[in-house]
C-alpha cells in the first residue's frame, strides 16, 4: 500500500471518526467500525482510489450483534493501527469474535 494511501485511510478514519485497522500488502484487508453514514461514505473513499482490485466484503450494523459502541470491539480496535501480518488480522478479528469474516473468506486459515 502506497504511502499516499495509508495517510488518506488515517486522515479518513480520523475525520469521520473511525476506530479500525488496515493490513498492509497482500492480501489487504481494510477493518472500519463507526456510525452507519461515517462507514459508508468513508468506503466510498477508499473504492475511489485506484486498486488492482478490491471487494467490499461485509457492512453491518453493531448494534446487530447487540453491541454498542462501548462494547468489546471498540475497546479491541480503537483508534487507526496498521498491520503487517495476516495472524495479527486473524487474532483481532478473533477476539472481537469475528473470526469466521476472515477464515471463511480463505484468509488465515493457514499458517500465517
Amino acid at each position: 500500500m502506497s504511502p499516499t494511501k495509508r495517510r488518506n485511510l488515517q486522515r479518513w478514519s480520523s475525520e469521520y471518526h473511525l476506530d479500525g485497522f488496515a493490513k498492509l500488502g497482500y492480501p489487504g484487508i481494510i477493518y472500519a467500525q463507526g456510525s452507519k453514514d461515517d462507514v459508508e461514505d468513508f468506503a466510498e473513499n477508499v473504492k475511489a482510489m485506484q486498486w488492482k482490485a478490491l471487494k467490499t466484503r461485509f457492512l453491518e450494523p453493531l448494534e446487530s450483534l447487540g453491541e454498542r459502541s462501548t462494547g468489546s470491539s471498540r475497546e479491541l480496535v480503537s483508534g487507526w493501527n496498521e498491520f503487517e501480518k495476516v495472524g495479527q488480522v486473524v487474532e483481532v478479528m478473533r477476539r472481537m469474535g469475528r473470526g469466521k469474516y476472515v477464515t471463511e473468506m480463505g484468509i488465515g486459515g493457514g499458517n500465517e
